[in-house]
């Protein structure tokens, strides 16, 4: 790292430390700068310190999580699958962080093609939660990556039916369909879960245009 980079560090992580570990820009900015000189270690060293000094389990997962959310956002999901195990780690109390620590950390997992890793984070989101449509369909897109579209057809629906105010799942479907037509002959009820889908995300559209 250069004398020009290390001043950045030292102002960046003055800044963070100031924050009491919560400005969320200058930690963004330090694991980048970290990225680009290849000290990850040092990354894992911000994750030690915020371990070492937040006592508290659920605002350091809450941290952890708001972290992962801005990689997420900013398109690093390397990064982000990195602040979501965290946050998983330090074993969040609250059951609606911990269902979307688990299901953001698999739509970044299937971000990355890693779908064998994502299966696992989002069951245990939709055992946290199964009245939810988000982990139904990001387990969805994990199971279709993998082959298994059977299985994929499964949680389309089921994301469907916990929200058809959210037609991504739909779509998901109907693109799958379209893609293996031979479904149809795997999977009897094909057509009926098909028509059942579109018909409640018309329904919802129709007569609930608030909740879409």
């Amino acid at each position: 790292m250069n004398k020009n980079m290390k001043d950045r560090e030292l102002f960046l992580l003055r800044k963070f430390r100031e924050s009491n570990l919560s400005d969320g820009e200058a930690f963004y900015e330090l694991c980048s700068l970290y990225s680009s000189a290849g000290t990850y270690d040092q990354i894992d060293a911000l994750l030690n310190e915020i371990f070492q000094n937040v006592e508290n389990s659920q605002r350091r997962a809450d941290i952890l999580f708001s972290f992962g959310g801005d990689m997420e956002k900013r398109g690093d999901y390397v990064t982000a699958v990195h602040f979501y195990r965290a946050s998983r780690t330090a074993e969040p109390e609250n059951p609606i962080i911990r269902y979307f620590v688990n299901n953001n950390l698999g739509f970044s997992l299937n971000q990355l093609g890693r779908f064998d890793e994502a299966i696992p984070v989002l069951e245990e989101a939709i055992n946290i939660s199964p009245y939810q449509s988000n982990a139904f369909k990001n387990l969805g897109v994990a199971f279709q990556g993998l082959g298994k579209y059977e299985r994929a057809v499964e949680c389309f629906h089921a994301a469907t039916k916990a929200n058809a105010a959210d037609a991504r799942s739909l779509r998901y479907l109907e693109d799958l369909v379209k893609e293996h037509p031979e479904l149809y002959k795997t999977i009897p009820t094909l057509e009926s879960i098909l028509d059942g889908c579109q018909s409640a995300v018309a329904y919802v559209r129709e007569h609930r245009p608030d909740v879409q």
